[in-house]
């Protein structure tokens, strides 16, 4: 992998003469520094903006042209903080279309339909493929086992095109999907084709290519629309008029997405800044998108590329800049910019936080792991990581580092404002024996200088030669040390009886908060304290749940628990068949358990009989809203079992291992630990999708980035074994 250091100023060539280039190393453009990525293809899944780009850091030489085989990741929510899901795409292995090593994937089109991500790569000229994934990440589907979506053969009306390449999806209102592509060395043929694509996204409607008329066209079509209005967009060619942008992004307008469009001009000039070209004056390729009611305009220049005096034009860096329209529907020329755009939102530092979410960096790479996923490398001494617009709120009382070192280990300085700022924190990472071994590391934060908002929050790396690894980091407000905490129940058939983990664990939810009931939770010692500041309309009004147990018709069960309150209030606790297809939801037993708490911590049962069918899918409940008066003050519950009668239940300790497989999710890694180790591993969404897949044989630690947020069930099958655990993801 390239190693691309800061961004300093520097001399480079283009053209033939110098140019002297000025480059602030702290500003936003590009919005990824440490690698090289060209052609933007902007999504939004679930709320969040992933962007495609060709991966150049394989075009080293100068002589062998773009050495392009496969598509980077990444994605934000706040426009100034990125993760970088590094490799996602690849040929042959993604895409194989018979060919060897040499193949290319040129730049990228993708579209989302259905809760299904459509890429469509291309070759060096064409053709044109299709692939699809369950989420921006992947894994990819080559759903036609190579075969080109569109190419050059006789089936295909008008499709004589030099270059057969560039896609860009578009779906318009209505639903009907378009593929635009094409491109020639000229600039007088009118090489974009646009062809209507089925409701399946993979397959063409028709066999007819539709030319657009394109003034100057040389490559990279693109199409967006804002309210009635067509756009599309091209970069036209390097030989202008007298008085014309050359290698600029151009754009016509239209009421059809087929065309015909009116000719209206530049939108992006090639790249400079202050008269300075910042693209050797070469080619450029761009995505447009509306993300959170702002539209922004994704293109590529070689800013990073002339900091690092590269010889080659082929490396390039993706940057962003607001793209604003006038009243009229024209669009204004993006002022192309050190500072990007504005952050829309601030940065949650008590989620987990991959290591590779960059604002900016200094000397690290990334790569991407068996088991951890994508981690931080290649550091050095006085290397750094930035985020930006951090808010700590109160302030942060400690911080859990995931690293590994198979070196003598080193620290992390965690500073705000710059590099050399106010210390906030220091955490000392030691060998964990080899590169392979990850361990989390608990270190303090100094909580009264980690207030508010947070300019920039550095993370400064020291150490000889290559200290550790980074996987993920996250802080937390409170750390509370826990005297002797229990172990697990063996035989439980509550998944997390003791509270373990992050916000109420990986397997408990607050539901029904709704209704004018009001309520939060945290974890402390094991025990989840439950903040109640009014209750609903319902006695389930808010309520503490878990889902996915197991009941067996025909045996008896006795829940316990314990619990306590601020004040002397009542709970209802309840078991219920959740309902799906065929199947009503219900109560499991006729009547509910009511329980008087008090501010003394006591035990409490429950015993029944399961006289339904078997259920694998029951839940427990926890309600708050009482029997018939109010809770409205704080209640603890601890040490929750569910065992069938004649089954030892102990609170205290237990023995070390438990014998059903163990279950859990910390922010956005799934924890198995199993004494088989040959059980195949799905995530499945609450529709019954399946979002992941894993093996116990693989390992016990399973990267979820990418997932989105929400409540899943963790389903393991083998060894005589099927268990199914709900898993929080957060």
């Amino acid at each position: 992998m390239t190693r691309v250091k800061t961004i300093l100023s520097a001399a480079v060539i283009s053209a033939g003469f110098m140019i002297g280039i000025t480059v602030v190393p702290l500003s936003a453009n590009p919005i990824l520094s440490h690698k090289y990525t060209a052609d933007p293809q902007p999504i939004v899944w679930n709320n969040r903006l992933y962007v495609y780009a060709s991966n150049d850091d394989q075009s080293v030489d100068p002589d062998a042209g773009y050495v392009i085989q496969a598509y980077t990741l990444v994605s934000t929510d706040d426009m100034a903080n990125w993760v970088d899901h590094g490799e996602v795409f690849r040929v042959p292995r993604d895409w194989n279309r018979g060919t060897e090593t040499s193949a290319r994937a040129y730049a990228p089109g993708a579209a989302v339909r259905d809760n299904t991500v459509y890429l469509y790569p291309c070759g060096a000229g064409g053709p044109v493929g299709v692939v699809t994934a369950p989420r921006p990440e992947g894994p990819f589907n080559d759903v036609h086992n190579g075969t080109a979506l569109a190419d050059r053969g006789d089936w295909c009306v008008n499709c004589n095109v030099d270059w057969l390449f560039d896609p860009a999806a578009f779906v318009d209102d209505d639903g009907q999907g378009y593929l635009y592509y094409g491109g020639a060395p000229g600039g007088d043929k009118d090489p974009f084709r646009v062809m209507l694509l089925n409701d399946d996204m993979i397959s063409l409607k028709d066999s007819i290519a539709h030319t657009i008329e394109s003034p100057r066209a040389f490559e990279a079509a693109y199409m967006h629309k804002r309210g009635d209005i067509y756009y599309f967009t091209y970069v036209n060619d390097f030989d202008p008029p007298p008085g014309e942008p050359g290698a600029a992004i151009v754009y016509m307008t239209g009421d059809n997405p087929i065309g015909p469009f009116t000719f209206r001009g530049p939108v992006l000039r090639n790249p400079a800044i202050n008269g300075q070209n910042i693209n050797r004056h070469n080619n450029n390729h761009h995505g447009i998108i509306e993300y959170q009611g702002n539209w922004y305009m994704f293109y590529h220049d070689r800013r990073v590329a002339d900091a690092n005096n590269a010889p080659s034009v082929n490396q390039r860096n993706i940057s962003v800049d607001s793209l604003v329209y006038n009243e009229d529907g024209t669009m204004r020329e993006v002022i192309v910019t050190h500072d990007g755009v504005r952050q829309i939102k601030n940065f949650d530092p008590y989620k987990v936080i991959p290591a590779t979410t960059i604002n900016r960096q200094s000397g690290i790479t990334t790569d991407s792991i068996i088991d951890e996923g994508m981690i931080v490398r290649s550091i050095s001494d006085s290397d750094w990581i930035r985020l930006k617009g951090v808010d700590f709120g109160a302030g942060a009382e400690g911080v859990t580092v995931r690293a590994a070192s198979g070196s003598s280990g080193g620290s992390i300085e965690f500073r705000t404002g710059s590099a050399s700022g106010t210390l906030i924190g220091t955490c000392n990472i030691t060998s964990t024996g080899d590169w392979d071994t990850w361990q989390d590391f608990e270190c303090d934060i100094e909580k009264a200088v980690s207030t508010g908002v947070q300019d920039f929050l550095y993370l400064v790396f020291r150490g000889a030669g290559e200290p550790f690894r980074l996987s993920w980091y996250q802080f937390y407000e409170e750390m509370v040390v826990c005297d002797d905490p229990p172990d697990a129940t063996p035989n439980n058939l509550v998944a997390d009886g003791i509270f373990s983990g992050l916000g109420l664990g990986p397997n408990w939810t607050l539901a029904n908060v709704s209704d004018g009931a009001e309520a939060s939770a945290a974890v402390r010692c094991n025990k989840a304290q439950i903040n109640i500041t009014s209750v609903g309309t319902e006695s389930y009004q808010p309520q503490l749940i878990q889902q996915g147990i197991m009941l067996e018709q025909g045996r008896t069960y006795r829940l316990t628990f314990n619990a306590s309150a601020a004040e002397n209030g009542s709970i209802v606790v309840q078991l219920e068949r959740l309902g799906g297809e065929g199947i009503d939801w219900g109560h499991l037993y006729s009547e509910a358990g009511s329980f008087d708490l008090t501010s003394n911590e006591g035990t409490y049962t429950l015993d029944f009989e399961m006289t339904d069918p078997t259920d694998e899918n029951v839940q427990l409940a926890f309600n708050f809203g009482g029997s018939g008066s109010g809770v409205t003050q704080n209640v603890t519950i601890s040490d929750v079992v569910l065992l069938p009668t004649g089954t030892t239940s102990v609170l205290a300790k237990q023995a070390s291992r438990a014998i059903s497989p163990s279950v859990s999710v910390r922010g956005r890694m799934l924890n198995v630990s199993s004494f088989d180790s040959n059980m195949s591993i799905r995530v499945i969404d609450l529709r019954g999708k399946t979002v992941a897949r894993f093996s116990t044989a693989d390992s016990g630690i399973y990267s979820l980035m990418g997932i989105p947020d929400g409540l899943y069930f963790v389903e393991l099958r083998g060894g005589g074994v099927r268990q199914t655990t709900p898993v929080v993801v957060k």
